[in-house]
Formats: structure tokens, C-alpha cells, sequence
């Protein structure tokens, strides 16, 4: 099966059902990122992935990881946390620092080069995308933004400092789902564990037919 090369006049994407099996879930290669190519991809459970200074590359796995916001359990250790934290939450207050501290990873690489970083900032300033962000003082120690839409928040990345943040970034992730009329949310790791919320594989057919 070939890869689909995506046209410049059109935002249209192959069906997700004719992405690889190997590797897993690449379907097509090319485009760009704008606002309204990254919305009907993700509208489809499409995302992009790729390394910068390369060809975009536009990913629909087979299983999908999906957390469900409604299962989520704060554990007794988690409230008594949370009844006195040292850090405070906010939501949509630097979007940009978020995505920014998503890409450093120098040990290891980043998908999220200045391209990725612009295009979903864009997003963010149209109302598709959401960052929550975690501080302690005026330092920003954890964060993770994502997409919304329909009823799927897909959440691209997480920068957390401690385990603990992670769990209530998630947790508060979570929470708003419901006020933004999202049901639930998928990750791009099939590897993601999470105290509190589980994480269930969703078939490729099913997730992008929901």
C-alpha cells in the first residue's frame, strides 16, 4: 500500500482505514498545517508527527489510546494534595510557554519544531486549542495542551516536573471536558499510564466513526 501525498488545493485526507500497519498508522505525507487542514484531520483522528526540517507526516493508529474524563478517580493521597498545593492551576494563560517547554527535549529530540509550535498556536488563538498550565511561583513547572473537537480532546503533549503534576494536569484536563462539551480524550502513547484515569484501547474504525 503507498503512502497518499497530500494536494496543495485541498484539505481532504485518505480514509484513516487505509493507513500502514507498518509502521503503525502512517497514512499520508505532505500538506501543511493550517488551520483548516489540522481540524479536518483531527476531525478524522488524524494527526501530524514528524521531525522538523522533514516532510510533514500525517499519523491514524490502529489501536487508539483513549482516556474517558467520567471514569477519572482522584485517589485519598491525590485530595489531601490537592487540599494544599504548592503550585497553582490556570487554564489558557500561556499557551505559548506551554508548547515551548513541550519541544525541549535535549536528550532526546522533538517533533514540536517552530512550525508545529506557530500552527497550533494559531489553533489556540481560534478557540481549537487548550493549555493547562502548572506553577509554582511565577515558574512554569508543568503543562500540556491539546486539540479539541467533536466530542474528542486529543492532547499532544504533557511537561510535567513531578508525577503528581501530571496527575492533576490530566485530572483538570478532565474536569473541563464537560464544560466544553468534550467526552473524551485520546493520547498518542499506547504506553501511557496514569494514576486515576485508565487508558482503553479504541479500534481506528470505531474512534474516527464516533
Amino acid at each position: 500500500m503507498r503512502i497518499v501525498k497530500l494536494s496543495s488545493q485541498s484539505v481532504a485526507f485518505p480514509s484513516p482505514e487505509t493507513a500502514l500497519h507498518d509502521p503503525n498508522g502512517l497514512l499520508a505525507i505532505g500538506g501543511d498545517l493550517t488551520p483548516a487542514r489540522l481540524l479536518a484531520a483531527y476531525e478524522r483522528g488524524i494527526f501530524p508527527w514528524y521531525s522538523p526540517g522533514e516532510a510533514i507526516l500525517w499519523w491514524s493508529p490502529d489501536p487508539r489510546a483513549v482516556l474517558f474524563p467520567a471514569q477519572f478517580h482522584v485517589s485519598r493521597s491525590l485530595k489531601r494534595f490537592l487540599r494544599n498545593p504548592p503550585f497553582r492551576i490556570t487554564l489558557n494563560h500561556d499557551f505559548a510557554a506551554v508548547i515551548a517547554a513541550c519541544s525541549y527535549r535535549p536528550d532526546e529530540g522533538t517533533w514540536i519544531g517552530e512550525e508545529v509550535q506557530q500552527a497550533y498556536l494559531q489553533l489556540h488563538h481560534l478557540g481549537h486549542a487548550h493549555s493547562i498550565e502548572v506553577w509554582q511561583g511565577e515558574e512554569l513547572v508543568g503543562g500540556l495542551y491539546g486539540v479539541a473537537q467533536g466530542r474528542c480532546s486529543a492532547v499532544n503533549q504533557c511537561l510535567a516536573a513531578l508525577p503528581t503534576h501530571q496527575s492533576v494536569l490530566y485530572g483538570r484536563f478532565a474536569a473541563i471536558l464537560p464544560v466544553m462539551e468534550e467526552n473524551w480524550l485520546t493520547v498518542r502513547c499506547l504506553t501511557l499510564t496514569l494514576p486515576g484515569l485508565e487508558r482503553e484501547k479504541f479500534p481506528a474504525a470505531n474512534f474516527c466513526s464516533s
